[in-house]
């Protein structure tokens, strides 16, 4: 197909930060790279949400041959990629938001953290005419808690929402020894 058209094949890898074999998977991504660079007809692009980005990508960061490696934080796009972001989590999560509601400063605040984002789609999920004046952190967070809690009840991995919270209060208690609030 290059060949004849002269168009690259570009394959897409969405969500890199979703594999659970964490601490192979960057050497992989890397080792994958280096193949296909030898192939000039093949792009790769891959996205990733850019908490510990540095920590499990940090080699290809490095990369100093930005013929073959670019690394586009998501501040950088346009407002016509935030409004595609926070459009896109609205309807996969099948959020109905009072347009009427929503204020500039909450719009900037949601599509400035894809987290907080994230959560609040979450919490929100299935709901009709949702007022958005405000984004309340402390209070989204807590009902995202107490969703989460709820999933992970009598499942093989927590067997109860104590269990759950005691995980919780355990991530906190070492993100202050660590002083890593990330």
């Amino acid at each position: 197909y290059w060949k004849r058209t002269g168009k690259p094949i570009v394959l897409v890898i969405d969500g890199l930060n979703e594999n659970n074999n964490i601490l192979d998977f960057g050497r992989c991504i890397q080792e994958f790279l280096t193949e296909c660079a030898a192939l000039p007809f093949l792009k790769i692009i891959m996205t990733t949400r850019e908490e510990l980005l540095q920590e499990r990508f940090g080699v290809l960061l490095k990369t100093t041959d930005q013929d073959k490696f670019l690394h586009l934080p998501i501040c950088t796009y346009s407002s016509y990629f935030s409004r595609r972001i926070f459009e896109g989590y609205l309807n996969f999560f099948d959020v109905h938001i009072r347009l009427d509601t929503l204020t500039d400063t909450v719009y900037k605040v949601l599509t400035e953290d894809l987290l907080l984002l994230r959560f609040f789609c979450e919490v929100k999920k299935g709901e009709r005419c949702v007022p958005v004046y405000n984004i309340y952190k402390y209070d989204l967070f807590q009902l995202y808690l107490k969703r989460k809690a709820q999933e992970y009840k009598n499942t093989e991995y927590l067997d109860s929402t104590e269990l759950f919270y005691e995980l919780i209060d355990h991530i906190c208690q070492k993100m202050l020894n660590t002083k890593t609030y990330f």
